[in-house]
């Protein structure tokens, strides 16, 4: 299934990405994955994702914000280190397939993570949603009082 970016690059759905590292999701979108799968949202949270940090370097302060991420999965589907909580600092390095990556399709195309809707692997890598990018999507929010 090939599908056309807002930059107009094509997906080819090889999975290469869905097979190595998860999507971060921006702010709101774990609500309406978890509606859209009919979970309560903690329920949601619980099940599928961990939490991952990452550092904000060019905003002053430095401030270090957490974003949901689809679990990585071992080879028979079981999350590597458990959902529903802060991911360990060596799980960033850790190789597995996405929670939601099931017989070589995402199981939540339609509502699937910003970083999956923005990320194409024939594209130069600066047009892609960097972790730094997502991040600054949760920092903003939280100033907001809205994550």
């Amino acid at each position: 299934m090939l599908t056309a970016g807002e930059n107009g690059v094509s997906c080819c759905g090889r999975g290469r990405c869905c097979e190595n590292n998860p999507g971060w999701f921006a702010p709101g979108e774990v609500e309406k994955a978890a509606e859209w799968m009919g979970l309560p949202v903690g329920d949601f949270v619980n099940r599928y994702l961990v939490l991952t940090s990452i550092q904000l370097a060019d905003v002053p302060g430095r401030p270090t914000v957490e974003a949901f991420v689809p679990t990585k999965v071992d080879e028979k589907g079981q999350p590597l280190e458990g959902a529903g909580r802060r991911s360990s600092r060596v799980y960033q390095y850790m190789k597995g397939p996405c929670i939601f990556y099931r017989d070589r399709r995402c199981s939540i195309h339609p509502v699937r993570p910003a970083e999956c809707r923005a990320y194409f692997c024939e594209q130069d890598e600066k047009l892609n949603l960097s972790h730094e990018q997502i991040g600054k999507l949760w920092y903003e929010a939280w100033k907001a009082g809205g994550a």
